[in-house]
C-alpha cells in the first residue's frame, strides 16, 4: 500500500531554529504518532521530511523541553474517525 497524502492528518507541528522538525500526525484515521524529521525541499520544491540522523545537544534540549506540550496535543486532540471531515492540517 503506497502512502496517500490526503490521508494524513497532522494535529501540530513545531520547528527548530535548526531546522528539525516534531509534528503529531495520524495516518487513515489511526492512533496519534510523532514524526521526528529535519525538514527539507525536494527537487519539486515540496517540503519533506527525512531521517533525522544525528542530532546536536542543542536540538536534543529542545525536544526534551517540547514534551509535555507533545503530550497536550496528543492527550487532547481527537482522532477523526475514517470518513469523518476533519479541518486541514497546520503549516509549519
Amino acid at each position: 500500500m503506497a502512502f496517500d497524502q490526503r490521508k494524513d492528518k497532522i494535529f501540530k507541528a513545531w520547528k527548530h531554529v535548526g531546522g528539525l522538525v516534531l509534528q503529531v500526525a495520524s495516518y487513515d484515521g489511526g492512533v496519534k504518532k510523532i514524526q521526528i524529521g529535519p525538514r527539507k525541499v525536494d527537487i519539486a520544491g515540496s517540503e519533506r521530511i527525512y531521517k533525522v540522523g544525528r542530532i546536536s545537544m542543542e536540538e536534543l534540549e529542545w525536544m526534551a523541553k517540547m514534551v509535555p506540550e507533545v503530550r497536550k496535543v496528543i492527550e487532547e486532540s481527537t482522532t477523526p474517525k475514517k470518513g469523518e471531515k476533519d479541518a486541514p492540517a497546520k503549516k509549519v
